[in-house]
């Protein structure tokens, strides 16, 4: 069976990348029901059948649904999951996704002990070592430079900064997937340019997320958000800042971004008069 259908983010795991058929064969089921958010019947479903996806969603209820948590035996399911050679490629890069970011967030976060002495980098290491495409490749990048990006972000070290937009920079120059598995990745990147001052390049990769694919509403009203102050302020780039000013207004009438960006759109048409 073909993984064709659906991305499901739940505490940082990826479960599945793709969209799912509608010809659904019952092992493909249970993982539909998981990424409709219908954890009961996920877990009902589950409970029935011993199929690795049904394993699969078991440890994810286990770890993240609150009516079924025990991390620990969770992660002994994904560690029986990661190891079985039998695994088909797609499914085994969603475990072994799914362990690694469970337990990277469980220590580095020290929620519990479950996941003390889980080789978290390994595990990365060797789902690259897998060649996975797409969102995959995304995912393991992004979570493997989560440690020292966050520390670069809140020292704000120059250096620092520096040698993360270059490695994030060349990620995205060597991507080969699909576009829009690198919206979240220029975000990432325009951040970070952001911190170090850098505006051509900030308003530069925040253009590449928005047109790379969908982001979450939240982070494409920041990303608009600052495009438009940026060429405002900083770049006195009227032309552009009325052009996401208005994308704000148009898109989000009615919320705190939406309001603020009316405002300044009056002031850019009261300065040119």
């Amino acid at each position: 069976m073909k993984y064709s259908g659906i991305l499901l983010i739940m505490g940082g795991t990826v479960l599945v990348q793709g969209g799912i058929p509608n010809d659904l064969p019952n092992n493909q089921k249970v993982l539909k029901a998981f990424s409709n958010l219908e954890y009961n019947k996920a877990w009902a479903m589950a409970s029935k059948s011993s199929a690795p996806e049904s394993k699969l969603v078991t440890a994810l209820c286990c770890l993240y649904d609150q009516s079924h948590r025990n991390s620990a035996r969770g992660l002994k399911i994904l560690e029986e999951l990661w190891k079985d050679s039998a695994l088909d490629k797609k499914l085994k890069i969603s475990v072994g996704l799914s362990y690694a970011r469970a337990a990277q967030l469980m220590q580095l976060r020290k929620i519990e002990h479950a996941a003390d002495g889980i080789d978290w980098k390994q595990i990365y290491h060797d789902l690259l070592l897998m060649r996975p495409t797409g969102i995959d490749s995304c995912r393991i990048f992004i979570y493997q430079i989560e440690e020292p990006l966050h520390k670069a972000m809140e020292s704000s070290n120059r250096v620092e900064l520096d040698k993360m937009a270059a490695t994030i920079s060349g990620f995205c120059d060597s991507y080969s997937g699909a576009e829009d598995g690198l919206a979240g990745i220029y975000t990432v990147l325009g951040r970070v340019y952001l911190r170090l001052g850098k505006y051509p390049q900030t308003v530069s990769s925040f253009e590449s997320a928005l047109k790379c694919g969908p982001l979450p509403a939240r982070f494409r009203k920041e990303v608009i958000c600052r495009i438009a102050r940026i060429s405002q302020q900083q770049l006195n780039d009227i032309v552009k800042a009325r052009k996401y000013y208005e994308l704000l207004v148009k898109d989000y009438p009615y919320s705190s971004e939406g309001i603020v960006a009316e405002r300044y759109l009056k002031e850019i048409q009261q300065a040119v008069k």
